[in-house]
């Protein structure tokens, strides 16, 4: 056994023959700093002394002393490190020191440590008196250290519970309100949109019903234009000056009516079906009292049609016959007809078929000059008030021509339009008093 500075020894440097024993087993060193007297029943086996005691003696922050005041409980008056430490997440960067109290060969102590959560295991054994840590991330550690002497028996483990904190982002309620900001912002820009949708919406709205009033006027101008009107009061006037009185008044009183339901109409963009063939009925009244051997017309009415269930944009379908008669029968020289036929289409649509046995559309245009007046612009405007009213979702019309129509050796037969319309018959059909049209009208030559 070697016994040195740390055994007692006052100094290392002994003469020759400058130790003795005596009888009672008591060693006496002569050395230059003076005799020493060795008792070894005293000393005992320094291969069996006890661990060092271990002691955690201070916690600095970034290598510099700290105080730790406002981030702990308190302070432990024994050992005076912090007590429920917890550290912001930026104060993440710390070094504990440490100590093992042995009287016997001190400078043999050996330490070893971890930080639970953070090292796997025991670091290494070294003699070094501290530990440092960077960039912990936040949680809940333990710092564990334990010492041995000179016989390598390891002490029990002292240790320093601590907490660093997360960061602000890293935080429940940072996490809410994020979800929050990100909904609101989702809302918010969802909003917008809907808000500019519905601007665009109103402004598209607003074109469409500016567009629709012209071509509304537009199709009252053509049914009450100038050359029908000036016509039917040169025909009234006529029958005045014949002393035909029941016919002038006949006439007189189709007409009033007819302009009267036209200017009615005019105030909506759709009417019944019901109004609308009853207007119709008053047009070709008149023009078959003018042109009464030119042509006539039948009006067919399916009987499960109930026409006061069906919409249709007012004063839709005079421009078809107006241009059947002007433009495919009259320039004949024979006396031609005029067919209009209501139907069911499928089980939410209603057809009505508008055609005549005239000249047919190739001769018509043909004939015609480019200065083309009212009655053949006309056709159109019926074709673009469908279209609005279709964009506006007020009604769903389809327009089929004209469209010439051929015989059965290929012949011109005249022409025709198929014009279908949105309906939805009731579960019972409607009181028989309901029903204003008849379901065949036939004028004869």
């Amino acid at each position: 056994m070697r016994i040195g500075r740390s055994d007692g020894l006052r100094d290392l440097e002994c003469n020759l023959n400058a130790s003795f024993q005596d009888e009672r087993g008591r060693i006496f060193l002569g050395t230059a700093g003076g005799l020493v007297v060795h008792l070894p029943d005293l000393s005992g086996d320094p291969l069996r002394a006890s661990p060092p005691r271990m002691f955690i003696t201070g916690l600095r922050s970034f290598l510099r002393p700290s105080r730790w005041e406002g981030q702990s409980d308190g302070v432990d008056t024994i050992t005076g490190l912090p007590t429920g430490l917890s550290l912001p997440h930026q104060r993440n960067h710390l070094t504990f020191d440490y100590t093992g109290i042995s009287l016997g060969a001190p400078e043999q102590v050996r330490y070893r440590y971890r930080l639970l959560d953070w090292d796997e295991d025991w670091l290494p054994a070294t003699n070094v008196r501290f530990a440092t840590y960077s960039n912990l991330p936040h949680g809940h550690y333990t710092f564990q250290v334990m010492a041995a002497g000179r016989n390598g028996a390891w002490g029990p483990t002292t240790e320093f519970h601590f907490e660093v904190l997360p960061p602000f982002w890293s935080r429940w309620w940072f996490y809410a309100l994020m979800v929050l900001f990100i909904a609101s912002l989702i809302g918010g820009v969802l909003r917008y949109r809907s808000v500019q949708q519905e601007r665009k919406e109103k402004t598209r709205q607003l074109i469409l019903r500016s567009r629709m009033l012209q071509l509304e006027q537009q199709a009252l101008n053509a049914n009450m234009n100038r050359h029908f009107v000036f016509n039917a009061l040169n025909s009234i006037q006529y029958h005045i000056n014949r002393q035909d009185r029941s016919t002038a008044n006949r006439y007189l009183t189709s007409f009033a009516k007819l302009i009267r339901k036209n200017l009615d109409a005019s105030q909506n963009d759709t009417t019944t079906l019901a109004e609308e063939l009853e207007r119709l009925e008053l047009y070709l009244v008149l023009e078959h009292m003018r042109f009464k051997d030119k042509f006539s017309y039948t009006i067919s009415i399916d009987p499960n049609v109930e026409t006061r269930l069906v919409n249709v944009p007012a004063m839709m379908l005079q421009p078809y016959v107006e241009n059947s008669i002007w433009h495919g029968i009259l320039p004949t020289e024979r006396p031609g007809q005029v067919r209009i036929e209501v139907c069911s289409g499928s089980a939410t649509t209603v057809k009505i078929t508008i055609s005549d046995n005239g000249m047919g559309i190739d001769r018509s245009r043909a004939s015609r000059n480019h200065e083309s007046d009212h009655i053949s612009r006309g056709i159109e405007i019926p074709k673009g008030r469908a279209d609005v009213l279709r964009k506006l979702l007020v009604t769903d019309i389809r327009i089929t021509g004209p469209e010439q129509v051929h015989g059965a050796s290929g012949e011109v037969a005249g022409t025709r339009v198929l014009i279908e319309l949105p309906y939805n018959p009731p579960s019972q059909g409607p009181p028989e008093n309901l029903r204003n049209t008849p379901s065949h009208i036939t004028f004869g030559t």
